[in-house]
């Protein structure tokens, strides 16, 4: 490949935002061979350089996990009496039934950082193609400052901020958008006219698409490629990058279909919807058409013959929307279930009280998390919201289709989940142990029922990590074997996965990955009490020594010592965090140094990491940049990879405090290229 179209700086900006995505991520585990990556940075990155001078010759793409899906009753026992009850013993693990699994990719950082230089070579094209009303996936774009009067479509012909960090817009702001966006729609429609309202799902979305189409000129031509790829050289690494998502394809026993996981892998499943997109707004022409990746919400006005689901449905096969298939419907191989494809009435002469319910209910919880304090409070709304929960694993869909009470709890919870991580930071920890005793209690008689465990267990996960940052590490300890022998046992039923076969040995290495991570993310080298050495070293014992699988940890565990196994923890807990890779932001760390004034043996815990090598590259041919970043580690008396390739951005109000003190920085127009560096914003 010509070194004029992918440089060493391009491969270095991709790992910024692939270490960003990365982490940023819930359901990736990969903050250690981040750690190792990053050791030797200039290493990897020239290795990297060479393999793709070398037409992605020995570039590994990385293997799979199992990722839990639902837990579902076999045929012959969905016609049984429904009885709900909250109890753990009312509520054990079914023979008959089956566990779902989804593949998600567990893709190698260089592969990660090959997606990214994708998106930044080539998706960011293809993402300019979809108009407003395409919310899922979207690229992060340079913000005008006149931004105030611009629309949402002159923003998208905005260019790509290759700068930042973000690869993604905010996933809270866009779906959020998505939602309101349709209720507002209705509200409008309903005042003349009775509205329809059509959810739609497309079944196992991601592994239905077919790769070779993203190679085909017609492809190129649909999205302005052409240009592009003028230079045959950019058309052979797009091609490449295909050819390598089609190897991963042969390796998981599947003949189509994009990685969950993979930053890339968003773009492409939109890209596969632009025709379907373009369709809607032509053929329909509906008053609100949104899109959220693969969930659909269509608002238009009943023409006067449409008064059931089936005369919906076959309207929109008339429009050339979606054709009959079976007692199904699919548009260009993508399957549509029947039973999937909710449809809402409103008419003009009813009220909208179903609508009225379910944006009063959401915005409730918006406006309970602007208030901080109220958790720690026993009377807590917010709380009672997660507490009174009663229902099955079907009812936690958090989605505009699934329109009863229920599917509030799942945001619920994850609010407080978030909101407890603030209090920890804003009143402490100990300042509210019985409350969030409560929330553990509930979790207890509510998220370890099997249906309940399975559908949910990324939240699993984050509780466990809120209870080592909340520093409730014996409850942690003995939260974490539940976890094991729930899945022991879960290993005795039938299971299934969307394709291949189920490797459930990739689920516990998953689940395995995921705990350790969290554990030594959040074990905190600077707060670590002697109290809670007991139960941490417990933690150690079950998860790195009898859990262990001889993985990725091995280099690891043979630095430390069994004799002083915490000191050992600390030193990489230490190591992650210089790199920004830890639970604690590095930066809120230092402008709380700045805050409380510095400390010396914190700061001697800051070690300088020559990164002149990095920084000459990263900031080649831009002197003023690469002046302003050493004009800042003389502030703050820190040579560090963290303020390169952070995982957390400074705010403005972080670099005010930062600077606050300091003369070197009085001008305005200074100050603001300051803020702008540090987070990776362009004019």
């Amino acid at each position: 490949m010509n070194n004029n179209d992918i440089t060493k700086k391009d491969i270095y900006i991709a790992y910024k935002k692939a270490k960003f995505e990365i982490f940023n991520d819930k359901n990736t585990f990969k903050n250690i061979e981040l750690l190792k990556f990053e050791e030797n940075l200039v290493t990897n990155i020239n290795s990297l350089y060479e393999k793709l001078e070398n037409n992605f010759e020995d570039i590994e793409i990385g293997g799979f996990f199992e990722f839990p899906k639902s837990l579902e009753d076999k045929e012959e026992d969905k016609e049984k009496v429904h009885f709900h009850s909250n109890s753990l013993n009312h509520n054990k693990l079914n023979q008959k039934s089956i566990l779902n699994f989804r593949k998600i990719i567990d893709a190698t950082i260089e592969f990660h950082i090959i997606s990214a230089l994708w998106i930044m070579k080539v998706g960011q094209y293809i993402d300019q193609k979809f108009d407003s009303n395409i919310y899922g996936a979207r690229l992060y774009r340079v913000k005008p400052i006149n931004i105030d009067e611009c629309s949402s479509d002159d923003l998208i012909e905005q260019p790509f901020n290759i700068d930042s960090p973000r690869i993604f817009e905010s996933y809270i702001h866009k779906y959020t958008s998505w939602k309101n966006n349709g209720f507002k729609k209705v509200r409008e429609l309903h005042k003349s006219s009775s509205a329809i309202v059509i959810t739609m799902d497309i079944t196992s979305f991601y592994h239905s698409i077919e790769l070779e189409k993203f190679k085909q000129e017609e492809f190129y031509k649909n999205f302005n490629l052409i240009d592009i790829f003028i230079n045959d050289d950019m058309k052979k690494f797009h091609e490449s990058f295909i050819d390598k998502l089609i190897e991963w394809n042969k390796f998981i026993k599947s003949d189509k279909g994009i990685p969950i996981g993979l930053s890339a892998s968003p773009i492409l499943a939109n890209a596969t919807m632009n025709e379907f997109d373009e369709k809607v707004k032509t053929n329909l022409n509906p008053s609100y058409y949104g899109r959220y990746v693969d969930d659909i919400i269509l608002v238009f006005p009943d023409s006067g013959n449409l008064n059931n689901g089936q005369s919906i449905l076959d309207y929109l096969v008339d429009k050339k929307i979606i054709e009959k298939k079976g007692k199904d419907y699919s548009y260009n191989g993508l399957i549509f279930k029947k039973s999937k494809q909710k449809i809402f009435y409103f008419d003009k002469n009813a009220d909208l009280s179903m609508i009225d319910a379910m944006e009063s209910e959401i915005n409730s919880i918006s406006s309970e998390w602007r208030f901080l304090p109220d958790i720690a409070n026993r009377d807590s709304k917010l709380l009672k919201k997660i507490i009174d929960f009663k229902g099955d694993a079907k009812e936690f869909k958090d989605s505009f289709r699934k329109v009863d009470a229920v599917t509030i709890k799942r945001l619920g919870l994850a609010m407080v989940i978030s909101q407890a991580h603030s209090l920890n930071r804003y009143i402490g920890a100990k300042n509210w142990y019985s409350q969030r005793k409560e929330i553990y209690e509930f979790i207890q008689n509510t998220l370890f029922i099997p249906t309940n465990f399975i559908s949910n267990y990324s939240f699993i996960l984050r509780i466990f990590k809120l209870m080592m940052h909340s520093k409730d590490i014996k409850i942690a300890y003995c939260f974490i074997q539940k976890i094991f022998k729930l899945i022991d046992e879960l290993n005795e039923i039938d299971k299934k996965t969307v394709i291949g076969d189920c490797d459930y040995e990739n689920f516990r290495k998953y689940n395995s990955l995921a705990l350790k991570e969290i554990f030594i993310e959040t074990f905190d080298f600077l707060k670590s009490d002697k109290k809670d050495f007991k139960y941490i070293e417990k933690i150690i014992n079950f998860l790195f020594y009898e859990k262990n699988k001889k993985e990725i940890f091995d280099k690891f565990l043979e630095n430390v010592s069994k004799s002083n196994k915490l000191e050992g923890f600390k030193l990489i807990n230490k190591n992650l965090f210089l790199r920004d890779l830890s639970f604690d932001s590095f930066a809120k760390f230092i402008v709380k140094e700045k805050l409380v004034g510095e400390n010396i043996k914190t700061q001697k815990l800051l070690e300088n990491i020559n990164i002149d090598d990095i920084k000459n590259i990263f900031y080649e041919s831009d002197e003023e940049k690469l002046k302003l970043l050493e004009e800042i580690e003389s502030i703050i008396n820190i040579k560090n990879t963290a303020l390169i390739f952070p995982t957390r951005l400074f705010s403005g109000l972080d670099i005010s405090i930062i600077l606050s003190k300091k003369d070197k920085v009085t001008k305005k127009e200074e100050y603001i290229k300051i803020v702008k560096l540090l987070r990776g914003e362009v004019n």
